[in-house]
C-alpha cells in the first residue's frame, strides 16, 4: 500500500497498518522517539512505564523515526555523554549525571611501535566510578527517576552493580544490588549509604 500510494507528500506521520490490532509508525516529517520490540515491531512512547513488550515480551529498543540532524542535535558546552540529550528518550529534568562520558583516548606509543600500527585506547577508568558501566547506570537511573521509580533491583558480578547503586543514590533512589561473593574485591565504587543495599 505504501509504495503504491506514496501519500508522504502529504502526511505529517507514515503508519503501516497492514495489522490493524499493531499499527506502526514507519515515517515521519518531524524526529519522533519511540521503544519498538524487536520481535512485533509493537511501538511505545518513551514515557510509556513498560520494559518488555506487553505482547510478546520481547526486548525493546530505543529508535528515531523522521529526520534527524544529528551535529545540530549536540549540546555544545557539555563534555558529559547527556551532551546528546536531545537524542535520547530522557527529559532533561529527569537526568542523573556525575559527568560520565567524553573520557579521554590516549596513544600508546611503545605498542603502536611494537606491533607497527597506530593503537589508541579509551579511559574508561577515567569515569566517576571507574568503569564504562557509568554510562549505562547513568542512562538506566535517569529512565527511572522519569518513570517515578522508587527502588531499583539487580544482579550483576560487580561493575554494573557498583555503578548503578552509585547512580541510585544520587537521585535519592533505593537500590538492592545482588553478585556472587567471589566478586567482592570489586566493590570499590565510590562512598555507599544506607539506601544502597549490597
Amino acid at each position: 500500500y505504501l509504495e503504491r500510494y506514496k501519500p508522504r507528500q502529504s502526511a505529517d506521520i507514515i503508519l503501516d497498518t497492514t495489522t490493524i490490532e499493531n499499527p506502526r509508525i514507519v515515517d515521519s516529517l518531524k524526529p519522533l522517539k519511540l521503544l519498538e520490540c524487536t520481535v512485533c515491531h509493537r511501538q511505545y512512547t518513551p514515557e510509556t512505564r513498560v520494559s518488555r513488550c506487553v505482547s510478546c515480551g520481547g526486548d525493546l529498543e530505543f529508535d528515531i523515526k523522521g529526520p534527524v540532524d544529528f551535529e545540530a542535535s549536540i549540546v555544545r558546552g557539555d563534555n558529559s555523554m547527556w551532551r546528546y540529550r536531545k537524542l535520547l528518550p530522557v527529559t532533561e529534568d529527569a537526568i542523573v549525571t556525575a559527568g560520565e562520558g567524553n573520557t579521554p583516548v590516549i596513544y600508546l606509543d611503545d605498542l603502536s611501535g611494537e606491533l607497527g600500527v597506530e593503537l589508541y585506547v579509551k579511559l574508561e577508568s577515567a569515569n566517576p566510578t571507574g568503569t564504562f558501566k557509568d554510562r549505562e547506570a547513568s542512562f538506566v537511573v535517569s529512565r527511572s527517576k522519569q518513570l517515578r521509580q522508587n527502588d531499583i533491583v539487580m544482579q550483576s558480578t560487580g561493575n554494573t552493580g557498583t555503578s548503578i547503586s552509585y547512580y541510585a543514590g544520587l537521585a535519592g533512589m533505593r537500590s538492592y544490588f545482588f553478585g556472587p561473593l567471589v566478586s567482592r574485591y570489586k566493590l570499590l565504587m565510590p562512598e555507599k549509604n544506607e539506601s544502597a543495599k549490597i
